[in-house]
């Protein structure tokens, strides 16, 4: 079997067990020591009680770094909320420029957050130490060289991301029990897929929003690098205020947009 039949195989295997439960109607309010207490809707909370989003509670986010740092426990999950949290907070900035409201409207601010909830989706069991392994796979080495430039060598678990949430049973799970059950706006597992390898080179010129999951200065390392020296008890600061009042989306004529940050 290829890759995308055995990842297809897998997520058809894992939803089809999967009965999700709608338990709420309000946004639920989580408390965590990074950015302290958050708001998620009820779909996002439905994003993050699949198999793939529980999965990651028991995925620790720093690998074996424990074995050195003994209190850096935090999970995969946890890592994830911060990430849409953050994510958010880059959209809502991005809002406030003068042609925000058009650049960024509901359905771009949901979309962004879950894709930082999925983004996490194809990382292995032991988190970044995992990825040298999923290297030597034949079937990866393959997918990467019939596309070349399209996946980050250092970062295969993005690449199993990628296959996932482009899965025909996962785009129908998100259609059915995601979009169509929370009346939400039309958002496109295959744009949520474009954002976590951070290529979305698309006609709409939507690059920035690629940027926002997975760039420079995108929400990924706008949690981590808190959050892991948390955890750590290393002493690392980051302006997030000052860096979210100097972000901005660049235009240039038959290209895609790309987000920016004024150092």
């Amino acid at each position: 079997m290829s890759l995308y039949d055995q990842i297809e195989e897998y997520t058809r295997s894992i939803l089809s067990t999967y009965a999700p439960v709608k338990l709420r109607e309000v946004p639920k309010t989580v408390h965590e020591p990074v950015f302290g207490s958050s708001i998620f809707e009820p779909h996002e909370v439905a994003l993050l009680d699949t198999p793939f989003g529980q999965r990651l509670r028991h995925i620790r986010q720093t690998g074996a770094a424990s074995f050195v740092y003994p209190s850096a426990n935090h999970n995969r999950l946890e890592h994830s909320l911060g990430v849409a949290v953050a994510a958010g907070k880059v959209a809502e900035s991005l809002r406030r420029e003068s042609e925000g409201h058009r650049l960024v409207d509901d359905a771009t601010l949901m979309a962004l957050r879950c894709a930082a909830i999925l983004h996490d989706t194809g990382v292995g069991p032991f988190s970044h130490v995992t990825e040298g392994i999923f290297n030597e796979f034949p079937e990866i080495k393959l997918i990467r060289a019939q596309n070349p430039g399209k996946f980050d060598p250092d970062k295969p678990h993005e690449m199993l991301a990628y296959l996932i949430i482009k899965s025909h049973s996962f785009k129908d799970f998100f259609a059915n029990q995601i979009v169509k059950e929370y009346r939400l706006p039309q958002i496109d597992p295959e744009q949520l897929a474009d954002m976590i390898i951070g290529q979305m080179d698309d006609p709409d010129l939507k690059g920035w929003q690629a940027d926002v999951i997975n760039g420079a200065f995108d929400a990924d390392k706008l949690d981590y690098l808190q959050r892991d020296c948390y955890f750590t008890g290393l002493r690392m600061g980051i302006d997030l205020d000052r860096l979210l009042s100097n972000i901005w989306v660049e235009s240039k004529r038959n290209e895609p947009r790309r987000l920016k940050v004024m150092t």
